[in-house]
């Protein structure tokens, strides 16, 4: 039996529970009291037939047929006192005493179940709610379903072009259910999951609108948003706003984040703190990639050091050249002995250009065209991270999500940004210096790395202190070495950034989701 179909009968008890009161109070106004009867006769022959088809027969025969039975009786008893014009005491308090035997069986029956449902629409993203559907799996009470979302591409005017579906991209021991079988009004589900928060705001990408999230709210009593990416230092609340003033926020009943933190500004963003949770984030549940092989790489990076560089849309998106500094960052790489790059262009890089960079996308489909001829380069194509983490022994980056589960890995880190620092150190919303990266500084000619004299003398004594400046020669010694000397200090701080790693962040949400929709129920 669904959830909404108890919640009908619960309601249905309670109102003739209330009619049987009525009628005891009013039995002088006959008229009235019969026509009440009938509403009584008709609500039980409902609850009858909603007990029979949600139940298994020895369920419904075993614990609730005797009482229903009863009560439909206790009308027809009713209604011969109510023409005798005699007291129906007697009737009450034992109609009474049947219908709650019905409330408390039909709150503990093992047979209620949820129907939850999770909707990713980009397979590479899945991680953000793996864990939490591998919980309600594993949970009798609840029927759990991935139902991957088509999204759209838009094209340079805003409109919806290239269609997308990922549902053949998930990892096999994820049972996909389509999309077009699954009727979300007509199942109506207890419970809805999304990560993507943007509705029709996105300038790069659109979920199909049929599961915008003010659709989607229409049919559900729990929508849940978990974000996708993992945030960085945010310090103002206008930093955070562009991720956090969203219609799936607005929309969601609940929102779960990483840490307190991060939900202090979701409240100072004036969203209620009652549907923002800092549970930790799932991505951080699916760590373990030892069980994932790739034996062309294996063999390939044998007895190698691989950097696994990690292209990513912000810094193309905030200054043309950047596909440019990826390029000398590239030749550098290459130029050292023994190094291979694992090269990961975001996934919806070209996508994005098209929509709000048309004019590098030939720059950009020609840089990968040359880059794909280098011997020492290999593209990382993968849905998730895990063979990249497996088989990299460091991380180049700018700001993305993936530094973060990078970092867990222990591996070093070295984060590159331009050498546009004033706005950076006034916006504090870079996250490197916070994780205790390693990093380096590249000019606007990107031909040289910058030196210790140049930081001096653009950044604060403050924001100085917590930067692990070193040149790339430096951070290739680390890796050949491994003489990682900032290692544990880098894990300490994504634990400080972080709640719950290591804890299981998709059972705790799951557990919290469900005691705050059954405590709502009952």
């Amino acid at each position: 039996m669904r959830l909404f179909i108890r919640k009908h009968i619960l309601d249905l008890l309670s109102t003739v529970k209330e009619a049987i009161s009525y009628i005891e109070k009013s039995f002088e106004d006959r008229v009235t009291c019969i026509e009440v009867l009938k509403n009584c006769a008709n609500a039980l022959f409902s609850i009858e037939s909603s007990l029979k088809s949600g139940f298994s027969i020895e369920n419904y025969q075993n614990n609730y047929e005797s009482n229903v039975q009863y009560l439909i009786r206790s009308i027809e008893y009713i209604a011969s006192k109510l023409l005798e014009n005699k007291n129906i005491g007697e009737y009450k308090k034992d109609s009474f005493k049947k219908i709650e035997c019905i409330v408390n069986q039909i709150n503990n029956d093992n047979e209620v179940k949820l129907e939850i449902v999770f909707l990713p629409y980009k397979a590479s993203m899945w991680d953000s709610l793996e864990s939490v559907w591998l919980a309600a799996k594993d949970d009798d009470k609840c029927n759990a379903y991935v139902i991957p979302i088509p999204y759209y591409d838009r094209d340079s005017t805003g409109r919806l072009s290239v269609f997308h579906y990922e549902g053949n991209d998930f990892p096999s021991y994820v049972p996909i259910h389509d999309y077009k079988s699954y009727v979300i009004s007509a199942r109506r589900p207890d419970i809805i999951y999304i990560h993507n928060p943007y509705d029709g705001y996105n300038r790069v990408t659109s979920i199909a609108p049929e599961y915008y999230s003010d659709k989607l709210k229409k049919y559900t009593d729990m929508l849940v948003y978990i974000p996708y990416y993992i945030a960085g230092a945010y310090i103002k609340k206008e930093t955070a706003a562009n991720k956090i003033l969203t219609m799936g926020v607005k929309n969601a009943d609940q929102v779960i984040v990483q840490s307190n933190n991060y939900r202090d500004l979701f409240l100072e963003n004036g969203i209620d703190g009652e549907k923002v949770q800092a549970l930790g984030s799932p991505k951080f549940d699916v760590l373990g990639f030892d069980n994932v092989i790739n034996m062309e790489w294996q063999k390939l990076f044998k007895d190698k050091k691989i950097i696994l560089l990690n292209l990513t849309l912000g810094t193309v998106l905030s200054d043309d050249i950047w596909l440019e500094r990826y390029e000398k960052i590239i030749s550098d790489l290459a130029s050292y002995e023994n190094i291979f790059i694992l090269l990961r262009p975001h996934p919806l890089m070209e996508a994005t250009l098209v929509s709000m960079r048309p004019h590098l996308v030939s720059k950009y489909k020609q840089m990968i065209s040359d880059l794909k001829s280098n011997e020492k380069i290999v593209f990382d194509t993968n849905k998730n991270l895990d063979l990249a983490m497996k088989y990299s022994d460091a991380m180049i980056s700018t700001y993305s999500s993936l530094v973060f589960k990078y970092l867990l890995t222990g591996k070093p880190v070295l984060s590159v940004i331009n050498n546009n620092l004033a706005k950076i150190s006034d916006e504090k919303s870079i996250i490197f210096d916070y994780l205790k990266n390693y990093f380096c500084v590249i000019t606007n000619e990107y031909s040289q790395y910058l030196n210790s004299d140049y930081i001096n003398k653009e950044l604060s004594t403050e924001y100085q202190e917590n930067m692990e400046y070193i040149s790339l020669d430096d951070f290739i010694s680390i890796i050949k070495t491994g003489k990682d000397y900032n290692k544990q200090n880098r894990l300490k701080a994504v634990e400080n950034s972080v709640s719950n790693i290591g804890e299981n962040c998709g059972k705790k949400t799951h557990s919290f989701i469900l005691n705050k929709i059954l405590g709502e129920k009952k």
